[in-house]
């Protein structure tokens, strides 16, 4: 993709916040922490290994240097929900499942960590929320035992991670659909509904919840559709993800301001490369079907995001 060219976005889309609904566009994005943070489990496991630096995760000098608009949504991405396994280890435990934070070793990072995420909120304006991801090599929100216990207590933990990090809520991120046609996800409908309505009781009123999935080519997917047509009183933002047409999005909530089209940046190693005019392309068809915004990744991934601005493209956007 060209260089100064999807910076526009971050000013094309403006948000304004009710208690639970998107009231105007926005642009949101996803900041992925195994490339700002340098221990992973391994180096935790060898002491000879461990970098011991204490230098800030670049998060908000990232966000200022793409001048990311008031009201943007910046997603930490990805903590675990696999709080089960993350918790139990004696050794190198993560202060957050899966942001690679450890205890005993990060310390003073994961301090600054938190003071950078207040300071992205407090001085930008920019909503940050904790992305969740399936646990282990899974590719859908799920737990290991089916009981509502276990979820209860995955919520849990949700809950306060939410609370210890000082974001805005959190999003829920799906990684796979079980086609349009078969049930082959078997309970996952009721596993995922019942996530979003214990997530809604339990979180206070302020805080967010978002839905994030594949949107596929020919429909969308078991169980994101369930989640749609049942759910949606629980959600704030659904954002479809991928670069098929919006033609096939068979299933939308009734409010379709809760929409946020999604697709990668540069060059994505499932979708190959997404030009600048194609990313012009979905914005516009964003604005066209009155959804509530644009979803891009990953900001710290691809070298496109340089901060530079173009004011023809915004101009082509906003006309």
């Amino acid at each position: 993709m060209e260089k100064k060219t999807l910076i526009i976005l971050f000013t094309l889309f403006a948000i304004a916040f009710g208690k639970h609904e998107i009231r105007h566009r926005v642009l949101e994005v996803f900041w992925e922490s195994y490339l700002a943070f340098p221990n992973d489990y391994d180096s935790c496991n060898n002491d000879a290994e461990i970098i011991v630096d204490n230098d800030d995760s670049g998060l908000s000098a990232t966000v200022e240097k793409l001048r990311l608009p008031p009201g943007s949504i910046l997603n930490v991405a990805f903590a675990s929900s696999d709080f089960d396994s993350c918790r139990r280890r004696f050794k190198c435990r993560e202060f957050v499942c899966g942001l690679q934070l450890y205890e005993g070793v990060d310390d003073k990072r994961f301090e600054n960590f938190v003071e950078e995420i207040r300071v992205v909120r407090s001085r930008f304006g920019v909503v940050v929320v904790l992305a969740f991801e399936a646990p282990g090599d899974g590719e859908n929100t799920d737990v290991p035992i089916k009981t509502t216990q276990v979820v209860d207590l995955a919520v849990e933990y949700m809950v306060e991670a939410v609370r210890v990090l000082g974001v805005d809520g959190l999003n829920l991120v799906q990684k796979a659909g079980c086609g349009t046609r078969n049930l082959k996800c078997g309970d996952l409908s009721s596993i995922h509904l019942y996530f979003l309505e214990r997530l809604r009781t339990a979180l206070p009123d302020d805080k967010r919840i978002s839905y994030t999935f594949p949107s596929g080519n020919f429909g969308i997917n078991f169980p994101f559709s369930d989640v749609i047509k049942y759910g949606e009183k629980y959600v704030d933002s659904f954002t479809y993800f991928g670069i098929g047409s919006i033609a096939s999005w068979n299933v939308l909530p009734q409010n379709v301001s809760k929409v946020i089209r999604g697709f990668p940046i540069g060059n994505d190693d499932f979708f190959g490369n997404v030009s600048s005019m194609k990313a012009l392309e979905f914005s516009r068809e964003a604005i066209e079907a009155d959804f509530g915004g644009v979803s891009v990744w990953s900001v710290n991934k691809d070298d496109v995001f340089d901060g530079d601005f173009s004011r023809d493209l915004i101009l082509t956007l906003t006309r």
